[in-house]
């Protein structure tokens, strides 16, 4: 009987083949970690009939081992794909975060370093002789801050250059404290309130041109700053050379009077003056003994006069209401070109037969009309400020320069020292310079 010929759907869908040995191979080797590798490439197995189906899950693993896996005998980690890490991976790991916390610690001793810098110059320009000298020189260098003052920062560098000037002006005859701590305050007031009056400069655009101040060079010293007369007159006056008088003496003199007169102008500041003044009156009236008592309008920026005995005929224009004025009575505010002012007739003295007027002692307190001066006080006022001299405060280093001002709220009292202002006062007076002829020389 002739045998049936078998059909090709009769062929078992889980015949025994290489591919499917190969795949139990694999899956036996995952299931065991003690073997150790099995090489796919020196099997014999023949390439997969396209009809052949083979479940997803023995796809997936067959994708899985197409490179040998290699299982080291040390240290390994599986994850649930049977992904590893050696011992040389986790070992390289261990030692990272170390590295890390060293990178770290380089911020702090950093910040330590800087720490122990600033300490070494504050000790040496304020309290070490010994080291004063390397640390003057290291903070002129790197000009180092010694004071801030709202934005501006005001460095060693600043305050010794205006301390020589200032310096310079004491050997010429001038007056300045000798303590090195006042010395300081005055260098700081100063170097402030000329920035400060820059600004103000900025803001209301005054400008002195170099034309005027050279013209009020010839008028003090009676010849050009260039010429061979006026070095010699200079030097023997204040000991600075022609260009340095312009700079630090006739020019912020002119612009400090050139600011003063546009605030003059300002309808705002002098309504604001006038106020003051006028309530000051009101609260002196109720209690005119403390007209006296400067405690009493401190923080108002005014200043109080003793005149002593007046002659009545010597008062004209609306001065002459003060002749009418009894005994311990407050004037009404009566204004000036600079100022607003308040009178108080404290004794009258009788009028004698053969006499067309009497005498009267008279106490005045004046509100000053708003001028370069107040308004820097006033920026002053409103502003952070922070010293980094131990010794000195900025209350002391804001004391004005000119004897009798005063910062808002501060006193100066016993301020023996002079200002640009008063130096170029003394420069015009009529004793101050002698101009000789040095043609012949």
């Amino acid at each position: 009987m002739q045998k049936k010929q078998k059909s090709k759907n009769d062929i078992p869908l889980l015949k025994s083949t290489p591919d499917r040995e190969v795949v139990l191979d694999a899956l036996q080797v995952i299931s065991n970690p003690e073997t150790k590798s099995i090489n796919i490439k020196n099997s014999t197995a023949k390439k997969k009939p396209k009809e052949m189906e083979i479940p997803n899950v023995l796809r997936m693993t067959d994708k899985k081992i197409k490179k040998p896996i290699e299982f080291s005998e040390g240290r390994t980690q599986h994850n649930a794909l049977g992904f590893e890490k050696n011992e040389q991976t986790f070992k390289k790991n261990l030692h990272r975060p170390h590295e890390r916390y060293w990178l770290k610690t380089l911020p702090f001793f950093f910040v330590i370093l800087v720490l122990g810098f600033i300490c070494f110059l504050q000790a040496g320009l304020y309290f070490q002789p010994s080291i004063r000298s390397t640390a003057e020189n290291i903070a002129d260098k790197i000009y180092y801050p010694v004071a801030i003052v709202g934005t501006h920062i005001i460095t060693y560098h600043d305050v010794q250059k205006e301390r020589e000037l200032l310096q310079v002006y004491t050997k010429a005859g001038f007056s300045f404290a000798g303590d090195e701590t006042t010395l300081d305050a005055f260098a700081i007031n100063k170097i402030v309130r000329d920035l400060y009056l820059q600004k103000g400069k900025k803001q209301y655009a005054v400008n002195v041109s170099d034309a005027v101040v050279e013209q009020a060079f010839v008028n003090l010293f009676g010849a050009q700053s260039a010429s061979e007369d006026a070095r010699i007159v200079s030097q023997l006056t204040l000991g600075l050379n022609p260009q340095e008088i312009k700079n630090n003496i006739i020019k912020p003199y002119l612009e400090k009077a050139a600011f003063t007169k546009v605030l003059l102008k300002d309808p705002t500041f002098l309504q604001q003056q006038k106020k003051i003044a006028e309530q000051l009156r009101i609260d002196l009236s109720k209690n005119p003994s403390t007209f006296s008592n400067e405690n009493t309008y401190a923080s108002l920026a005014v200043a109080f006069y003793d005149l002593g005995y007046i002659q009545t005929a010597s008062l004209a224009g609306d001065f002459m209401r003060i002749a009418s004025l009894d005994t311990g009575e407050i004037s009404d505010v009566i204004e000036d070109a600079q100022s607003y002012s308040l009178f108080r007739v404290t004794e009258k003295l009788p009028t004698e037969n053969d006499s067309s007027s009497g005498y009267i002692s008279l106490q005045k307190i004046e509100i000053k009309k708003i001028n370069a001066d107040l308004w820097i006080d006033y920026q002053l006022q409103s502003i952070r400020t922070a010293v980094f001299n131990p010794s000195l405060s900025w209350n002391s280093a804001c004391l004005q320069m000119t004897p009798g001002d005063s910062c808002i709220g501060l006193s100066s009292s016993g301020n023996t020292s002079v200002s640009l202002d008063s130096l170029y006062n003394a420069l015009t007076g009529d004793t101050s310079i002698f101009l000789p002829s040095f043609s012949d020389l």
